[in-house]
């Protein structure tokens, strides 16, 4: 079942409905959503577009899940209560989070990460001539898993270390952990967050309802227009066979997918964080601008924010985070940024892709830890540049097998000279476009790992980017389906034809410029005009939006992040 679908309208309409109505009986209220909670997991378990539906049944392991949770948290905080008043309770119930750990980490494990693993065991083995009878596990991702996980598992952290206290019902802590809205693509909510919520009865109001209004048009207009519109007729026709396509038209299919991407997940966080407040709950952002960054570290402050503190938190800090020396605060710096990337997917792409961003990140540390101008300075600077063009140079030529990929890797190397030696943009404002422009462009172009099916298409399109054969374009490539039919039908519009021959170069600019309006003004001025709207008329015009979109696309597409 996905947001932008008639059945999730219908589904929601109901779920909505007997909720309010049972707002005085709050177990009843619990129960409810907790069960749709479910139905609605067991429903989405069947993508509309995805390579192999996944058992309805996995929803088995979503309540495995939340029993050991919630099992290993009462029994942490019962071991806490059980030390005398003088003792120091920093490992009371230890055993029990491991517990916790292990049974969320190695379902994730095995599901996610299993076959990848045994598939890296054979290509070592290959190596040294070996040839080990290894399993080959080819185990179907259940849906929110990467989630899920992730949301209960810093509940029972949290519990052990003694920020929150242990959530004595059952049906709570289950409303917490399967609440519909962010259940499959998140943000990743913790108790801490959410918890405190379910203890008070819940409120309607009509700044609830305004806000909720702005975020879940907002939502679906980037899903369907900005995502799923743009990648059905443009990007996902170039990436399907990139070496048919020439350089330009496989550099604006990154483009394209960098806004696709984006408009797809924060699209359905955007929905989800609506649909919630309808509830009177609120859940964490998950985005904020991030195309805005001014540098990698900028970039994951601002890109699925959820996922990067939660890293930052559970893994980062514990490892010993900057507190620990330079040396130590580059290697728990690097794991973490790897681990962010490979959350994402398990495949060669994406260690490629993680590696990627974690040595974005190691270089952004190092440039804001620059001395002052001396010879300690100079040789910091060179030895980031050289260590960036060897890096370009054994990416390209080993992983990717690139012929004659020195000029690149000189380019990038001049590149990461160029970021060491510009001033910072908190310093001097003149060069915030640059690292903006800098900072965007190595994201569009780290996609090519992203979003490339494996090595072999990421070899193509990264061999059409360097071999540039001109500024060819494939005629009606970037054409709005349908539109220009009927321009040619009216000719009092021929003036218009040209939006319909390059209507999707147009949605791209449109797309990217409304990603650098001011966010906050923006939102408050959207929800100052709904409040401000008849609702007749407000109706009115989410019905026609509706048709709209229901016009661009035959039907929806699932959510990339259902994949991960």
């Amino acid at each position: 079942m996905l947001f932008a679908s008639f059945d999730f309208l219908l589904f929601f309409a109901v779920t909505f409905s007997v909720y309010w109505a049972l707002v005085g009986r709050p177990r009843a209220r619990l129960l409810w959503i907790v069960g749709s909670s479910y139905f609605f997991y067991m429903a989405s378990s069947k993508p509309v577009d995805g390579p192999l539906p996944t058992p309805w049944y996995f929803v088995g392991l979503l309540i495995l899940s939340t029993i050991v949770d919630f099992f290993c948290g009462q029994r942490i905080a019962a071991a806490r209560k059980r030390l005398p008043p003088d003792e120091p309770d920093g490992r009371a119930g230890k055993p029990w989070l491991l517990v916790a750990i292990l049974t969320n980490l190695g379902l994730l494990g095995y599901f996610k990460y299993a076959g990848f693993l045994l598939e890296v065991a054979r290509d070592i083995c290959s190596v040294f001539g070996l040839a080990p009878h290894l399993p080959v596990v080819h185990a179907l991702l259940p849906i929110g898993i990467s989630f899920y996980t992730f949301q209960t598992l810093s509940y029972t952290i949290d519990v052990y270390r003694g920020k929150i206290k242990a959530e004595p019902s059952f049906l709570r802590f289950a409303f917490f952990v399967a609440f519909f809205p962010q259940l499959v693509a998140g943000p990743i909510v913790r108790a801490s967050e959410f918890l405190h919520q379910l203890h008070h009865r819940p409120k309607l109001t009509v700044d609830d309802v305004n806000e909720a209004l702005w975020r879940i048009s907002k939502g679906v207009v980037k899903k369907v227009v900005f995502g799923d519109f743009i990648a059905a007729v443009f990007s996902d026709q170039v990436f399907a066979s990139p070496a048919t396509h020439s350089s330009l038209e496989n550099l604006m299919a990154l483009y394209a997918f960098t806004l696709q991407i984006y408009a797809d997940f924060s699209g359905y966080s955007d929905i989800a964080i609506g649909v919630a407040r309808l509830f009177h709950f609120r859940i964490p952002e998950n985005f904020n601008r991030p195309y805005q960054a001014i540098d990698m570290a900028d970039f994951w402050r601002r890109w699925h924010m959820t996922l990067s503190t939660w890293l930052r938190d559970y893994l980062y800090y514990p490892l010993g985070g900057s507190r620990v020396g330079e040396t130590r605060t580059y290697i728990n710096l690097g794991i973490t940024m790897f681990l962010v990337g490979i959350w994402h997917g398990a495949s060669w792409n994406f260690v490629i892709y993680a590696s990627v961003q974690a040595g974005a990140m190691l270089f952004n540390r190092a440039c804001r830890k620059l001395p002052p101008w001396s010879m300690a300075r100079v040789l910091r600077i060179g030895s980031l540049t050289l260590l960036t063009t060897a890096a370009l140079a054994l990416l390209g030529r080993l992983v990717l097998r690139i012929p004659d990929i020195w000029q690149f890797s000189l380019l990038g190397g001049a590149i990461a000279l160029l970021i060491a030696l510009l001033p910072r943009a908190d310093t001097r404002r003149w060069t915030l476009p640059l690292h903006i422009g800098l900072t965007i462009h190595f994201s569009i172009l780290s996609r090519i790992f992203f979003r490339a099916e494996d090595l072999d298409a990421a070899r193509e399109i990264s061999l059409k980017l360097i071999q540039w054969d001109g500024l060819g374009v494939r005629e009606g490539l970037f054409r709005i389906p349908n539109l220009s039919a009927w321009l040619e039908a009216i000719p009092s519009l021929s003036f218009a034809r040209p939006l319909a021959e390059w209507g999707i170069f147009f949605l791209l600019l449109v797309g990217f410029a409304l990603h650098y309006t001011p966010a906050e003004r923006v939102n408050r001025t959207a929800i100052q005009w709904i409040s401000k709207t008849p609702a007749i008329l407000l109706g009115v015009g989410l019905a026609l939006i509706a048709g709209l979109l229901s016009i661009l696309l035959a039907g929806p597409r699932a959510n990339i992040y259902f994949a991960f």
